[in-house]
C-alpha cells in the first residue's frame, strides 16, 4: 500500500525535475510542436525570398525589341565559285549516268555460271590467290557496266 510519506517524496521528485534537471523522457509534445513550428516558418520565409527575387529578377524584363548586331559571314568568291562548279560536274555526271541507265527489259536472264570451290588453305606458304572464273573481262571501277 501507498503511504503518504512515498507520495509526497514521489510529488516533490516530479516538482524538483521542473526546476533545473533536464527531462529523460523521449517525447516532448510541447518541443516538437515548437520545433515544427520553427521549421515551418523557416521554410515560409525561404520561400517568400526566393518568389521576391524571382519576381525582382524577371520584373526588369522589357518586351520592346532590341537592336541585336550579328557578324555576318563573308565568303570568299573564288572559293564559292569553285564549289559551285564541283558540284556542276557532279551534276552532270549522275545526270549522264542516269540517263544511260540500261533498260531492266533488255537485260538477259541467263543463269550465272556457277564458280569452282574454293580450297581452304592451313599454312601461309601455300597460299596462292586463283582465278575462278576469268572468263569476265576486267572492268574499272568508274567504266559503266554494259550487260550483253
Amino acid at each position: 500500500m501507498i503511504h503518504k510519506k512515498n507520495v509526497t517524496k514521489i510529488f516533490k521528485n516530479v516538482i524538483k525535475r521542473d526546476h533545473g534537471l533536464p527531462d529523460r523522457r523521449l517525447m516532448h509534445p510541447k518541443r516538437e510542436w515548437l520545433v515544427g513550428l520553427c521549421m515551418f516558418l523557416v521554410l515560409i520565409l525561404a520561400g517568400g525570398l526566393y518568389a521576391l527575387f524571382a519576381f525582382h529578377s524577371y520584373s526588369g524584363i522589357s518586351v520592346d525589341d532590341q537592336t541585336v548586331e550579328v557578324n555576318q559571314l563573308h565568303y570568299k568568291r573564288a572559293d564559292a565559285l569553285e564549289a559551285i562548279d564541283l558540284y556542276k560536274q557532279k551534276r552532270d555526271t549522275f545526270e549522264s549516268l542516269h540517263t544511260n541507265k540500261p533498260n531492266v527489259d533488255t537485260v538477259s536472264s541467263e543463269p550465272v555460271p556457277e564458280s569452282a570451290p574454293i580450297e581452304v588453305v592451313e599454312s601461309e606458304a601455300d597460299l596462292q590467290i586463283e582465278e575462278l572464273d576469268s572468263s569476265q573481262p576486267e572492268t574499272s571501277i568508274n567504266e559503266p557496266v554494259v550487260l550483253e
